[in-house]
C-alpha cells in the first residue's frame, strides 16, 4: 500500500547520493506528520522499533557528513569531544565495523566526551544500541579535556595521542533555520560574539590532543564565519604552520559543497559595521574575528579548502566544515589566551547558542584530574549545563580464574581466543552481582591508568543474572542482548539452537513470554530438550520467508519446561 499525505502520494524512502554505500535514506516528508498521520503508523512503528534495537539511527542528514570525513580505520583512536546526544559517536563506531573483542596491543577506542552531565545520559542510551568493547563515555568540557595517560611498549607512561578527532562544537545553530523557526526572531551578532573565543579553545585543545599526522575534523550547524573560518584562521596563526586545512574537495564526490570564505564583515551588538581599526582591547569584539589581512595569503588560501554546506545545494540544513592535519607536535605553539574579556557580560538566547544537535561543552594538564589552572572557564551558557556529579559505580576488572567466569567459559564452551581478562563488574564489592561488562585492552589499560577519570560508561554489558532458582541450571548467568554480537562468534555450538523464520513464527505466534518446550514446533522441540537448563541461543536463518533476508539470533532462556528469550527487538518482527 503506498502512502499518502494530504491527498497526495508520499514518494519511497530514496538514498542519499553523497552518502558511501547507500547506507542513508531520506523520506520527505515531515517528521510531525509520519508520528500523527494514521496511514503513517506502520512505517512509524518501523521506524521506532528498529532505532530501539540499534539497526537504524533517525538523524539530520546534513549532521552526518563531519564523521565521514575522518577517513576512519579499525585500530584508531578516536575522540568525539562534544558528543552528546551521540548520533556522530555512533556512526564512528560503525564506521570501525568491529566488536572491539581484540587481544592485547591491538583494537582501537572511541571515546564520547560531553560536560553536560545530564546529556551525557541520553548518550550513553543511544551508544548502548552500538554495543562494542571499544567505547568509552566521559563528562569533561572539551576546551580543557585533560591528558591521558596510557602505558606505553617500554612499561613506561605515556601520554595518549588521538588518531582522530571529531570537534562539532556548541554553536548559534543559524544553520538549521529551515527547522527552527526561533531563529528567525532571536538571532543576533553576540551569540556568535560569545562562543568564538570557546570555539578556539575546543579547536585548540583537540589539535593538541591529536596525534601527529593525525585528523581532526572541525564542524558547525552555523553559518556565521565568526564560528567558522575566524576560529580556524586563528588556531593557523597559534600554531605556526604546524597545522594545515587539508584539501578535501575530492572525497565524497556526490556532496555539493561551496569553498571557505577568505573575507568578510563584522559587526557590533548594534549592528554597525566594525573595522579591525576600532577593536578595543577588553571589548565584545576581538581582533580574531577579523578576516586574515593581505599579509596572511596562505591563511586565505587554506580558509578556501573549507567547505560550507548550504540548504538549497541538496536539500539539507546549513554546515561548515574543515579538516586539519598537525605534521609536528604543537612544542612551539602560541597557547590561547587565558581570559575571554569577549563574553563578559554577554547574554543570548538559549535557543541560539547551542544548536539543537549538541551540548556545550592545552597539551596543558599533566594528569586526567580538573581542568587546567591557568585558564578561565568556558563561556557561561543562559541555561547552564547540568555540573557532573561523582555518582558512578567502580569499574573493577575481575581475574581470569575467577569462578563465575571459569563456569561461563565451560558452560558456553566459548572460544580459547575469546578474551576473558577484560570482563568488569559495576559495584564497590568487585563481585558479580547483576550483570557483567566488557572493554578490551586498550580501554581497561586507560581505566587502570587514569584513576580519577570522570568515566561515565564503558564497553558492553555481556552477561545478565538470571534470577530462576527452580530451573536447575547449573549457571546463572545468561547472555544479554546488548552484547551477543560480540560473544555470539566465539560461542559453542553446544548452546546454539539453529530454526527458520517460519519455526520462529510459531515460538511466538502467541505472544507467550514463557511458552512451554512441549508446546514448541518439532525442530525446535528436539534441540532444545537435550540442552542443560541455561543461556543458549537462538540463530534464525531467513527461510522461505521474504521479510527476513539476514541471519539474526536471539539470546534465550531455558528452564524445566519452558524458554524465554529476552531481546526487545522481538516486539517489532512483523510478519
Amino acid at each position: 500500500m503506498s502512502l499518502t499525505y494530504e491527498n497526495e502520494p508520499v514518494q519511497p524512502p530514496t538514498p542519499l547520493k553523497w552518502y558511501p554505500d547507500s547506507l542513508a535514506w531520506q523520506i520527505t516528508v515531515r517528521k510531525e506528520v509520519i508520528r500523527k498521520e494514521p496511514s503513517f503508523k506502520k512505517f512509524q512503528n518501523f521506524l521506532v522499533c528498529e532505532s530501539e534495537a540499534g539497526n537504524i539511527s533517525r538523524q539530520e542528514a546534513v549532521s552526518m557528513i563531519p564523521p565521514l570525513f575522518l577517513d576512519l580505520h579499525p585500530h584508531h583512536k578516536v575522540v568525539d569531544l562534544c558528543a552528546a546526544p551521540g548520533s556522530k559517536t555512533a556512526q564512528i563506531l560503525e564506521a570501525l565495523n568491529v566488536t572491539g573483542i581484540e587481544q592485547e596491543g591491538s583494537g582501537g577506542l572511541v571515546i564520547a566526551n560531553d560536560m553536560d552531565n545530564k546529556r551525557c545520559y541520553t548518550m550513553i542510551h543511544q551508544l548502548n544500541r552500538s554495543p562494542s568493547a571499544m567505547y568509552m563515555a566521559t563528562c569533561y568540557d572539551a576546551s580543557h579535556f585533560p591528558n591521558l595517560r596510557i602505558s606505553g611498549q617500554d612499561g613506561n607512561d605515556e601520554i595518549l595521542k588521538f588518531d582522530r578527532v571529531l570537534a562539532d562544537v556548541p554553536c548559534s545553530g543559524d544553520g538549521t533555520l529551515r527547522k527552527n523557526e526561533s531563529i528567525w526572531k532571536l538571532w543576533t551578532s553576540k551569540s556568535a560574539m560569545g562562543l568564538h573565543p570557546l570555539q578556539i579553545r575546543i579547536l585548540y585543545r583537540g589539535l593538541q590532543m591529536l596525534a601527529v599526522n593525525g585528523r581532526l575534523v572541525y564542524s558547525t550547524c552555523s553559518l556565521n564565519p565568526l564560528e567558522n573560518e575566524a576560529v580556524v584562521a586563528e588556531v593557523l596563526r597559534r600554531t605556526q604552520g604546524v597545522v594545515e586545512v587539508i584539501d578535501i574537495s575530492d572525497e565524497l564526490p556526490d556532496l555539493i559543497r561551496r569553498p571557505g570564505m577568505q573575507s568578510w564583515k563584522v559587526f557590533d551588538s548594534n549592528n554597525e559595521e566594525m573595522e579591525p581599526s576600532d577593536f578595543v582591547k577588553g571589548g565584545r569584539i576581538t581582533e580574531t574575528m577579523f578576516p586574515p589581512t593581505s599579509e596572511e595569503e596562505d591563511i586565505k588560501r587554506q580558509l578556501s579548502r573549507c567547505i560550507r554546506i548550504y540548504p538549497h545545494l541538496q536539500d539539507t540544513g546549513g554546515f561548515f566544515i574543515a579538516v586539519l592535519k598537525k605534521s609536528a607536535p604543537l612544542t612551539g605553539a602560541k597557547a590561547p589566551e587565558p581570559k575571554d574579556t569577549a563574553t563578559n557580560g554577554t547574554k543570548y538566547s538559549t535557543s541560539l547558542q547551542v544548536s539543537d544537535s549538541r551540548s556545550e561543552q592545552n597539551e596543558s594538564p599533566s594528569t586526567p584530574t580538573e581542568s587546567t589552572p591557568t585558564e578561565e572557564p568556558a563561556a557561561k551558557p543562559l541555561t547552564k549545563p547540568q555540573p557532573y556529579v561523582a555518582k558512578e559505580e567502580p569499574f573493577v576488572y575481575l581475574p581470569s580464574d575467577h569462578p563465575d567466569l571459569l563456569q561461563i567459559r565451560s558452560f558456553y564452551n566459548l572460544s580459547p581466543t575469546f578474551p576473558t581478562s577484560t570482563f568488569f563488574v559495576r559495584n564497590a564489592t568487585g563481585e558479580p552481582l547483576h550483570a557483567i561488562y566488557i572493554t578490551n585492552p586498550l580501554v581497561k589499560n586507560l581505566i587502570h591508568r587514569n584513576p580519577t577519570l570522570r568515566l561515565l560508561n564503558a564497553g558492553t554489558r555481556l552477561f545478565q543474572k538470571q534470577a530462576d532458582p527452580k530451573s536447575g541450571a547449573k549457571v546463572s548467568w545468561r547472555m544479554h542482548a546488548d552484547g551477543l554480537s560480540l560473544i555470539d562468534p566465539f560461542l559453542g555450538e553446544e548452546r546454539v539452537v539453529e530454526t527458520v523464520v517460519e519455526e520462529l513464527k510459531e515460538l511466538l505466534k502467541d505472544g507467550e513470554l514463557f511458552p512451554l518446550i512441549k508446546s514448541l514446533s518439532e525442530g525446535v522441540r528436539k534441540q532444545i530438550e537435550v540442552l542443560n537448563p541455561g543461556g543458549f541461543v537462538i540463530r534464525v536463518k531467513p527461510g522461505e520467508s521474504k521479510e527476513v533476508q539476514v541471519p539474526f539470533s536471539i539470546p534465550m532462556w531455558r528452564s524445566g519446561q519452558s524458554v524465554k528469550y529476552h531481546c526487545l527487538c522481538l516486539d517489532c518482527i512483523d510478519f
